[in-house]
């Protein structure tokens, strides 16, 4: 079994650059905005927000949004949204991360989900691909309700209180909602931080990166090839090179000064 345990070396490169960052930089405190709207002429509401669209398809953040409500609510479909690795966080523990309610052919991508009651929310949406986030410390990772047909892959879901919710299991008036959680063995499925904690006998198949057990949200929503995480990792060498980057500045500025 791969182990995910990160070297010594990296620890320390980690802990040494977010001490560098805390020497080097006079942080300022990111003011909670309001609700941001997708409106379904394309236009982006409030017009300062941190978001960009050129053609009202492709949408991308061009900074953090912290949300002392809900944080994104998409009112158009057949778009894109492309977080850049930007982060849309509740401030005070806000109902929805994304709403993609009522929403159909809408791709959500490389955005940091964190900490609202509903990290992306579905209702009575259908064909839309959600790829590359992180979906962090939010009570349900992913909300569904009566939401078939999207696809949602090469995610990381981590330290949600629960990860996957559909809610048509509590209420059987709904249709259950039926959607894929991976891309294929060659390509995999989803990070799952509670993976080894609900599977411990599962073994790596054949050096691949992917468990030999699916993770089973439940008997519609299956997970049938959870990746196991790589490192160093996508998050992990930014991270190295920002240390690298602001060990060469501090030095350099202390030695001329």
């Amino acid at each position: 079994m791969k182990r995910t345990v990160l070297p010594n070396l990296t620890i320390s490169c980690l802990l040494f650059a977010v001490f560098l960052m805390g020497l080097s930089f006079n942080t300022k405190p990111v003011k909670a905005s309001g609700t941001i709207y997708i409106r379904p002429d394309g236009s982006i509401d409030p017009p300062d927000a941190p978001i960009s669209t050129v053609d009202n398809v492709t949408y991308t953040l061009t900074g953090n949004i912290t949300s002392d409500a809900d944080g994104i609510v998409v009112e158009r479909s057949n778009i894109i949204i492309d977080g850049a690795g930007f982060m849309v966080e509740s401030a005070h523990a806000g109902t929805k991360g994304i709403d993609l309610s009522g929403m159909a052919n809408v791709t959500i991508k490389n955005v940091n989900v964190k900490r609202f009651y509903d990290g992306i929310c579905f209702y009575d949406s259908s064909n839309n691909t959600i790829i590359g986030n992180n979906i962090t410390n939010n009570y349900y990772g992913i909300f569904l309700e009566a939401s078939s047909n999207n696809v949602i892959f090469h995610n990381n879901f981590i330290n949600n209180t629960k990860q996957v919710h559909d809610l048509s299991w509590s209420y059987p008036q709904l249709h259950p909602s039926i959607n894929v959680w991976d891309n294929g063995f060659s390509s995999g499925g989803n990070y799952w931080s509670d993976y080894e904690e609900r599977y411990p006998d599962a073994t790596e198949i054949n050096h691949s990166g992917i468990w030999d057990t699916p993770y089973v949200i439940d008997s519609n929503n299956i997970d049938h090839y959870p990746m196991i995480p790589e490192f160093p990792s996508p998050i992990i060498l930014p991270l190295l090179t920002i240390a690298t980057l602001l060990a060469v500045t501090v030095y350099t500025r202390k030695h001329i000064i």
